[in-house]
């Protein structure tokens, strides 16, 4: 059982930077090849895959805050046009307000600080090949075990901090000038095309330290600073 909450547009952006970063880290990219190739599981949401596949997918997963592999090359609006074709689940892999509960815990296992909740909405993903008497009888089982614990456990949240604003701006200036970079764009080409008016006014040496700063901000956010995006 996965238990979601509906995204604001503020939580989208902040999905869609969180994305962008990482799919740009070479150890994700590892990851993901590993998970899909050597361990052949490419959709746990959806899929039966031998546990103890699983087991290691996702904790490999779980240093990224995803539920499912992504495959890197997928920007975040080819990511949603995937979703809406295909029927896929990358937004459900990517929310990290989305958490697993196993129905047979006690509510008591979650912790409040813990517990990002919005909305009363509960996705439950059914095997349709267990008896439709079973099928009933857990359901039953999960409204009473988790409705009013997860009630109570709403009300004991804590008021939510004021939001940061997004440095929407400044994470596509990043993006921008580490994907020309990528591209072998030379430093003093770099700062030509994003930085024209230092290039004129205080020179390139300026200009070009300008385009370092940008590097080395991309460079923080691939490398672990994306999961502050929130």
């Amino acid at each position: 059982m996965i238990r979601a909450g509906v995204l604001t547009n503020r939580e989208k952006l902040c999905l869609k930077y969180r994305w962008e970063f990482l799919r740009r880290n070479r150890e994700y990219q590892k990851d993901y090849r590993y998970i899909t190739i050597n361990l052949k599981v490419t959709d746990i949401i959806r899929n039966q895959y031998p546990k103890h596949l699983v087991n290691e997918a996702l904790s490999i997963l779980s240093k990224w805050d995803l539920l499912n592999p992504i495959p890197p090359g997928l920007s975040f609006n080819a990511l949603l046009e995937s979703d809406k074709k295909l029927k896929s689940f990358h937004m459900d892999s990517l929310s990290v307000n989305d958490f697993a509960i196993d129905m047979y815990d006690s509510p008591d296992s979650l912790s409040p600080k813990d517990l990002y909740i919005k909305g009363s909405l509960v996705r439950i993903y059914v095997n349709m090949r267990f008896p439709k008497e079973k099928i009933l009888d857990e359901f039953e089982l999960l409204v009473d075990r988790w409705q009013k614990p997860l009630k109570k456990m709403i009300k004991k949240l804590p008021r939510a901090k004021p939001e940061k604003r997004l440095q929407l701006n400044q994470y596509e200036k990043y993006l921008k000038v580490y994907d020309h970079y990528k591209k072998g764009i030379s430093m003093a080409k770099l700062a030509k095309k994003f930085y024209p008016g230092y290039v004129e006014s205080s020179g390139k040496d300026y200009a070009e330290r300008k385009v370092l700063r940008d590097l080395n901000g991309c460079l923080r956010l691939i490398h672990g600073g994306y999961k502050q995006i929130r």
